[in-house]
Parts: structure tokens; sequence; C-alpha cells
């Protein structure tokens, strides 16, 4: 996902978003798990990151 500018690096804590975990950059993985919450974490190559959740999404289902 494309979270926009959120003011650099470090924790940012967002009512759209949840808790973003930043590094550098706009995009990330968005997470929202069963207790409702929700948190981004941050990454500068979403699609390494794309294709590493799909194989390992794979071998565990």
């Amino acid at each position: 996902m494309d979270y926009g500018f959120v003011g650099g690096w470090g924790i940012r804590v967002t009512t759209q978003y949840g808790i973003i975990y930043n590094t550098k950059g706009s995009k990330g993985l968005l997470i929202d798990t069963a207790g409702n919450k929700r948190f981004c974490i941050g990454t500068q190559k979403p699609e390494e990151l794309s294709r590493h959740i799909t194989k390992t999404s794979t071998k565990i289902g």
C-alpha cells in the first residue's frame, strides 16, 4: 500500500493506518489483526516483500 508522506523515519500513529513503522519512502505492508488493531511496516522494496509473502503463504497454506 502507499500511505503517502508521514514525515520521515520513525514511528507514526495515524487514524487511517494505525501505527506506521517507517524507515524511508511511502510504501508498506498494512496488517489488520484479529483484535481489530492495524499497523503498517514500511519497506523500500515493496515488490520483493510481496514476492516473499506470496512464497511464504503458499508454503503455509
